[in-house]
């Protein structure tokens, strides 16, 4: 990710913090919900987009 926005390569670097939306579970490594939901406004806002806060 860092390489891509020292790239200046923005909208690729934001995209791929979609990619951190896993944890631990019983010893296995899954998609959390909650996490996968916040990676998607946390994208949004690195692309320059407004959250609407609920």
């Amino acid at each position: 990710m860092l390489r891509k926005l020292n790239a200046g390569d923005r909208s690729c670097a934001c995209k791929e913090l979609l990619k951190w939306d896993k944890g631990r579970v019983n010893g296995e490594l899954v998609v959390l919900p909650g996490l996968a939901k916040r990676r998607a406004a946390e994208m949004k806002v690195c692309l320059g987009w407004k959250i609407q806060s609920a």
